[in-house]
């Protein structure tokens, strides 16, 4: 009869278990980023309800800057940036949104949305615990 004696120290298996629990960590990192990669582009190919006029153009804009701090709560930041990217665009009487006098939906969807850039201010765009 043969008996099996180890000969392993605890420090041993700490050695082993730490690395494979980083691993099985980065498998799910990117087995949930694949899953959310495929969501984004189902959610991409959704057609969309606002187009391109037909006469639409490129916008012009002469070197204009404009840096406007939303701080808001999420409600109300919509209602200022869906139309401004014109992820829908305002009801008839409701208003319009001009750049430069060019209202915003006679101008190529590209475009408008190439001039404009937002900074999200989240916790979590700063959060360095992955890099």
């Amino acid at each position: 009869m043969y008996t099996l004696v180890s000969t392993a120290n605890p420090t041993d298996y700490g050695q082993l278990y730490f690395p494979l629990s980083n691993l099985v960590d980065v498998y799910h990192a990117i087995n949930q980023s694949l899953v959310d990669t495929e969501k984004l582009l189902h959610l991409l190919n959704e057609p969309t309800e606002v187009v391109d006029e037909p006469s639409a153009k490129g916008l012009v804009v002469s070197n204009a800057k404009l840096n406007l701090p939303l701080l808001a709560k999420a409600e109300q930041v919509k209602a200022i940036l869906f139309p401004l990217y014109r992820l829908y665009d305002l009801q008839p009487g409701s208003g319009r949104i001009v750049i430069e006098e060019q209202d915003i939906r006679a101008v190529m969807l590209s475009g408008l949305r190439r001039v404009i850039s937002v900074v999200r201010q989240d916790p979590v765009l700063f959060n360095i615990w992955y890099l």
